[in-house]
């Protein structure tokens, strides 16, 4: 007689778990994301609360003299500007930015770098005009889009500064999109108007905006957003452009007042449940 009420009691901790992170998700990647800013946490930014992010949460506690629990809790949130209504929008739990995969155990960024130099343009090459880098842009998007990685490879050089893994090299960049495009499949991107150049010594970085697409049909996963993009370009001896560096971030959208306090309401009574069910389980 008293199997059931102990399943009944298992399955609603699961239920109300399974919610509570859901509500959670979006304020979990914000964290992996700024503990990945202080060089604290190197796993994916994927949403999900594993020891690797809690090793990493109680060294930058112990850092701002908060209690060390590891725990997502409103001081740490509120030390790093991140909002505690889980304001942003919902993802699923995995990488869904290339830049969200981390340096990981068995991906060595810095594997071979000595033996590869990226060659320089001639000394009299003209810098690249606003619609050749636009052009370079949206080529490289459609081929992004491809299933063949070679495609998006050519457009690499031979060293690349990739998001937040350092100089790297191509091979390092090949195996990253080939676990990503087994994620994500599906995928769309759509370059913004605004482009925006710089000057980083002899190379030149385009910032631009990309909506991205993003599906698998066979797990049922979805994502969608838009990143701000930093591309450093140069040209290869040949006179064509290179990508020597890429970074990205996340665009997070918007919530009106009234949509926030919907989901504050939705959401606060769920936190409650979680930690007595935390509780109860230990």
């Amino acid at each position: 007689m008293t199997v059931r009420p102990v399943l009944l009691i298992f399955a609603l901790a699961a239920a109300f778990l399974g919610v509570a992170k859901l509500c959670a998700d979006d304020a979990t990647r914000q964290v992996q994301e700024e503990l990945r800013k202080r060089n604290l946490f190197y796993g994916d930014i994927d949403g999900r609360q594993t020891s690797s992010l809690t090793a990493a949460l109680k060294q930058y506690q112990e850092r701002k003299g908060f209690p060390a629990t590891g725990e997502i809790d409103a001081d740490t949130l509120r030390s790093m500007g991140i909002s505690e209504t889980g304001d942003g929008e919902q993802l699923p739990n995995v990488p869904v930015l290339r830049s969200d995969r981390g340096v990981g155990e068995g991906r060595d960024a810095t594997d071979g770098l000595s033996s590869v130099a990226n060659p320089a343009p001639p000394a009299d090459a003209p810098p690249p005009s606003r619609d050749e880098m636009q052009a370079f842009i949206r080529a490289y998007l459609n081929a992004c889009e491809t299933p063949a990685v070679t495609d998006e490879l050519s457009f690499y050089a031979g060293r690349v500064e990739y998001f937040d893994h350092g100089m790297v090299t191509r091979t390092y960049i090949r195996n990253e999109l080939v676990a990503y495009g087994q994620q994500w499949p599906e995928r769309q991107y759509t370059m913004g108007k605004a482009l925006t150049t710089s000057k980083r010594g002899l190379d030149l970085v385009v910032r631009c905006r990309i909506k991205f697409n993003l599906a698998n049909g066979q797990q049922n996963r979805r994502a969608s957003g838009e990143t701000e993009n930093d591309f450093t370009l140069a040209r290869r001896k040949d006179m064509r452009l290179e990508i020597v560096g890429h970074r990205e971030e996340r665009i997070r959208r918007q919530v009106s007042n009234t949509r926030r306090r919907s989901r504050r309401q939705q959401a606060d009574p769920v936190r409650r449940v979680q930690r007595t069910l935390r509780k109860f389980f230990r």
